[in-house]
């Protein structure tokens, strides 16, 4: 899951809730191991050769594939501080 890549453990199966998200996806808790977990799967993003948002100025997605906002040219994340359009080798979850 997206939660090992900055240090945190996956939940396991029986643990579920969605307690907070944030850019790195969803997050619960493993009160067993009293601590934070990641819920939200990582999937490798694949740098596209056209990105469907760089015709309107905003680069592509590189590092996330969350998806913060959907307007009428797509759908569209956050990092680095700045918008970025999700690209299609993205999987939603």
């Amino acid at each position: 899951c997206i939660a090992e890549t900055i240090g945190y453990n996956c939940c396991p199966l029986e643990v579920s809730t969605v307690f907070y998200t944030d850019s790195y996806g969803n997050w619960s808790y493993n009160y067993k191991l009293k601590e934070w977990c990641g819920l939200t799967p990582y999937y490798k993003i694949v740098e596209e050769k056209d990105c469907w948002s760089e015709e309107l100025g905003y680069a592509c997605c590189k590092k996330t594939c969350t998806i913060f906002e959907i307007d009428e040219n797509g759908e569209w994340g956050f990092e680095d501080d700045k918008w970025c359009g999700i690209p299609s080798s993205c999987l939603n979850f």
